[in-house]
């Protein structure tokens, strides 16, 4: 198996019918799951050199004029060094042999009577950020408020969370989705995120998986607002995407503008 092989695969750009092919050989190979573990770590070592650099260059180019853009600055250094090395790499690869599905699932899943939830039970937006981290003189409401002017600008700290959520990779956990949600799993590493979250829609909010899913598909794209409200439900403590959702709503509010959220978000989670 050639190495540019496994790039597709680790970034989800395989055709589907070789991404089958290639997990079976997989499955039943040691040999070959030894060698994609070593391109995974090689990739990793190479995204993560290169955010940094990113951040470094954005640091240079747009001096922090207070001690407040230090904290952000700082923040998202974080993001870079430290995300990337944990799920923001995760990739179908990371899935155990035993969780691949035995069988190709149906394709179009019959809609249950569940309903999508509606916006208001959904957690809203809070004028205030989430508890997560002790206020400080650098994070008023004023400033916060400030932030939410930016949600349409182009920063280079927004510009770094957009590269950032452009190289996601499911984790392995929702890879490894129950067969019912097979199908929109394999629309997301395919990249086809609206037909993903349409058919997502179909069996309504129930579980982890499912919510972890709708919020992965927001983010992606960049749908930073929609996917935080998701994200807020599933960072709490005993939630099956706790630490994920935890980043994930770091990036929300990075791609909404919310500059000084997403600081306070990293630095409580780093």
């Amino acid at each position: 198996m050639k190495g540019f092989k496994f790039e597709d695969y680790i970034n989800g750009n395989l055709p589907e019918p070789e991404r089958r092919a290639l997990e079976q050989r997989l499955a039943a190979d040691p040999a070959l799951r030894a060698q994609l573990e070593e391109e995974e770590e090689l990739l990793v070592r190479l995204k993560r050199q290169m955010l940094r650099r990113q951040v470094e260059a954005a640091m240079k180019a747009e001096p922090p004029a207070s001690r407040s853009r230090w904290r952000i600055w700082a923040a998202l250094a974080i993001l870079a060094a430290a995300l990337l090395a944990g799920w923001l790499l995760s990739s179908p690869g990371a899935v155990s042999p035993e969780a691949w599905p035995a069988q190709e699932p149906p394709r179009n899943p019959e809609p249950k009577n569940q309903e999508v939830l509606p916006a208001e039970e959904l957690p809203a937006i809070q004028e205030q950020p989430p508890p997560i981290a002790q206020q400080t003189e650098t994070s008023t409401p004023e400033a916060n408020a400030s932030d939410g002017l930016r949600s349409a600008i182009v920063t280079p700290a927004r510009t770094l969370g957009r590269t950032a959520v452009r190289q996601l990779q499911l984790p392995a956990g929702a890879g490894a989705s129950p067969p019912l949600l097979q199908p929109a799993a394999d629309l997301v590493r395919q990249g086809r995120y609206r037909e993903a979250q349409a058919l997502l829609e179909q069996e309504g909010t129930a579980g982890d998986t499912l919510l972890f899913l709708h919020a992965f598909c927001l983010l992606k794209q960049e749908k930073g607002l929609e996917a935080a409200r998701y994200f807020t439900r599933l960072e709490q403590p005993g939630t099956a995407f706790a630490e994920e959702s935890q980043w994930g709503l770091a990036l929300s509010w990075l791609l909404a503008g919310q500059e000084t959220w997403a600081a306070e978000q990293l630095e409580a989670i780093a």
